[in-house]
């Protein structure tokens, strides 16, 4: 009778194409092993195996072969190892090797050391594929753990069989170049990036020029290459490198570069499930690994899977034998697991990898990478389906992540400028005619940022964001292409519906506040009824529409935006705005004095009432604080002349008078603060807010003192009078203003 579970273990080790195994005795001789490792080691090292040789005499006892016997030491003591490698030999430049090194115990005690090796190639050779892509590539290069490297040649190349190839490889050797590499690829070898950016092929392989030319014409022949080769780090020590280099065209079809990712495998060590020839340790290997396997008839049915295979697809061993493949199996996969299902029954392929994902009893998804093979079993005379199954779920995770961060503004979530400039390329045919290109510009984002801090503005850019897509369909392009600009795509539309989405736009932008400001935009927008118009001739149209719209409103939007943050800052302290009043109070007496013009009189005491607007953005805990401030509090009150410039800068009407608030803390002496004026350099509007800006904040309690008397602050501006203050107003202030204050 049959032992089904030694003939299934013996069947998979035997029949998977990329498995190979081999066991050893604690004295590192073979105790047993699969055909494929015996095919193996004649293929490589022209021996032939048999049980008793010791392990050193087919690997040696250097290089590769240290690297084993250091793990099966570990092994002997009870660790076991995992390594990727790949033979550095000819006749193995296309094999990638994950092996797993483990201890085989009975009763307690290490007696046997085993090894499972996996051919990894394809696995390998799928990862290059996506790394082709210059997205992925842009992506992935400066954070990899891999070493990466662009090389490019100083003119393209032809390489068929018209030209003289060895002649075309001397040229490339002396103008071939390394222009990138990233950071892993430095380490790998220890040179700094001026060490090595500019390197030709000849130095690179002037220890080995025959290795390397050979390398270099293969990878031509094949637009691609996967090799092994021994390379010289910076200090002269030697290292196997694992590499993988991919042609790089131009659009004539001249070789014009190639791109290329590497690792350092010198101390890698692939540690696998171990074997040994009997029934025990066959299942241990089958039910302890850490990949999915399942072993079925060729009728969809399951048959025997492991326990890392029932986690993955989130089903029990029980539940999986009433079910089918396709039954578990995304309805958006299924086509392609059948396609390549029917090639390998027909043979026409022996197995097959493709990412797929199944659906869990729970409803949830998990994406896994699938390699299926048949297998023909000569006992029981027909053939069984092994599937290798592992879990890539966080991997699509991070693919997707990094998807949609390459195509969307991290702030608003909308598409970002380059979606949208490939949206339009795509979009700009014929039959999407007329396509109306909205311009939408967010107003005063700058008075928002200096009013309020950058905070505020990047909320008043996600508000006007979530107001655009209320307006807006599902289906039409809405992107952030600059700081505060919008532009909105849409084919097939009218100029009259696109008037009728921006009266729309207009009416959600306003309703949405910050900071009690009502938020608004300027917009433009231009329409191409036919192909002689470019995109560019109607994006530029309808920029110029939305600036003239902005010219229009701008100056009063932003005198009515400043009106609320005056009343903003009244409303979070009312100390300030009793300050403020009677600062424009004495400024107008002053300035009355000095014999000012009506209009100038004005612009005073309207600088007076504003001298401060730059408050609004120190927090409460600073303008009400009970005791003294410190020096970082003390450094952030000093910041408010500045700000309130900026803000009363950014409109028209207040332009001028923003200079005045802009130094109404410089000293005469030039002592003051922001810019240290001196005299006469100091806009006399300024003088005049000091004085009575001092006098004021002099006589007004603070909750942490009491204000001076009258007689107390006359005394303290005659001591400060050409230090502080401007000699000639503060004695007009003292002699003709200072009687009449109340």
């Amino acid at each position: 009778m049959i032992d089904h579970s030694t003939l299934l273990a013996t069947t998979i080790l035997e029949n998977t194409h990329d498995l190979s195994v081999f066991a050893l005795d604690r004295h590192l001789r073979y105790i047993a092993f699969t055909q494929r490792h015996a095919d193996f080691v004649q293929d490589v090292f022209h021996k032939t195996i048999q049980p008793g040789m010791e392990f050193i005499e087919v690997f040696g006892s250097s290089g590769k072969g240290e690297i084993f016997i250091a793990c099966f030491n570990d092994a002997l003591s009870g660790k076991p190892s995992r390594i990727t490698s790949e033979q550095g030999i000819p006749t193995l430049t296309q094999n990638l090797l994950d092996c797993l090194i483990s201890p085989y115990v009975e009763d307690g005690e290490v007696v046997a050391v085993t090894c499972l090796m996996k051919n990894i190639t394809e696995e390998r050779k799928s990862e290059l594929k996506r790394l082709q892509k210059e997205e992925e590539l842009d992506l992935f290069f400066e954070h990899s753990i891999n070493g990466f490297l662009f090389m490019m040649l100083d003119e393209p190349i032809e390489w068929n069989d018209t030209v003289d190839k060895e002649k075309t490889l001397d040229y490339v050797f002396d103008h071939q170049r390394l222009t990138k590499v990233n950071q892993a690829y430095l380490d790998q070898y220890g040179y700094t990036i001026d060490e090595v950016i500019g390197e030709t092929p000849a130095q690179s392989f002037a220890h080995d020029l025959v290795q390397g030319r050979e390398a270099w014409r293969r990878m031509f022949d094949h637009g691609q290459l996967q090799v092994m080769t021994q390379e010289i780090k910076k200090d002269g020590s030697r290292m196997w490198v694992k590499g993988n280099y991919v042609c790089l065209y131009d659009e004539y079809g001249r070789i014009i570069g190639h791109f290329g990712t590497q690792n350092d495998v010198t101390i890698e060590q692939n540690a696998q499930y171990l074997l040994k020839s009997n029934e025990e340790l066959f299942r241990a290997i089958f039910e302890q690994a850490e990949i999915g396997i399942s072993y079925g008839p060729i009728d969809e049915r399951y048959g025997r899977m492991n326990r890392k295979y029932c986690d993955i697809v989130g089903y029990t061993a029980e539940e999986l034998n009433h079910l089918t493949f396709a039954q578990i199996t995304h309805p958006d996969d299924l086509a392609l697991d059948y396609e390549n299902m029917v090639r390998m029954l027909a043979k026409e392929i022996d197995s097959y990898s493709i990412d797929k994902r199944f659906v869990r009893k729970d409803g949830s998804i998990v994406w896994t990478h699938l390699t299926a093979s048949m297998i023909y079993h000569e006992l029981e005379k027909k053939s069984f389906i092994l599937a290798i199954l592992q879990d890539i779920s966080d991997k699509k995770r991070a693919e997707e992540e990094m998807l949609y961060l390459n195509f969307h503004d991290h702030l608003t979530g909308l598409y970002n400028r380059r979606f949208y400039e490939e949206e339009l390329r795509r979009l700009d045919i014929q039959r999407n005619l007329p396509i109306t290109l909205v311009m939408i510009d967010a107003n005063g984002l700058k008075l928002m940022n200096d009013a309020f801090g950058h905070e505020a503005g990047d909320q008043s850019l996600k508000k006007i964001a979530e107001a655009l897509k209320r307006v807006c369909r599902q289906d039409e392009i809405i992107a952030r292409i600059g700081g505060d600009e919008f532009v909105i795509l849409l084919p097939k539309t009218q100029k009259q519906d696109a008037d009728e989405i921006v009266r729309r736009i207009h009416l959600s932008v306003s309703m949405e506040k910050v900071e009690n400001i009502i938020l608004s935009v300027s917009i433009g927008s231009a329409t191409k009824s036919d192909q002689e118009t470019t995109m560019r001739d109607v994006f530029k149209m309808a920029e110029d529409a939305m600036y003239r719209q902005k010219l229009t409103d701008s100056s009063s939007i932003l005198s009515k935006t400043i009106d609320i943050i005056m009343n903003s800052l009244y409303e979070k302290n009312n100390r300030e705005m009793d300050h403020s009043r009677r600062v424009s109070e004495i400024c107008e007496a002053i300035a009355t004095k000095l014999h000012f013009d009506r209009s100038e009189i004005h612009k005073i005491k309207v600088a007076g009432l504003m001298h401060d607007i730059g408050k609004i953005g120190i927090p409460d805990s600073i303008l009400n604080k009970v005791g003294a401030l410190t020096r970082e509090e003390w450094h952030e009150i000093r910041q408010h002349s500045e700000v309130g410039y900026r803000i009363l800068s950014s409109a028209n009407e207040f332009s001028e008078l923003s200079e005045f608030v802009l130094a109404h803390h410089e000293r005469w002496d030039g002592k003051g603060y922001p810019k240290g004026l001196k005299g006469d350099e100091i806009p006399v509007q300024s003088r005049i807010i000091a004085i009575a800006d001092a006098f004021d904040a002099m006589t007004s309690d603070r909750t942490y003192r009491k204000g001076l008397s009258y007689p107390e602050a006359k005394e303290e501006i005659l001591l400060n009078i050409g230090k502080q203050f401007d000699p000639e107003i503060a004695t007009l202030f003292l002699d003709l203003v200072f009687p009449e204050i109340k």
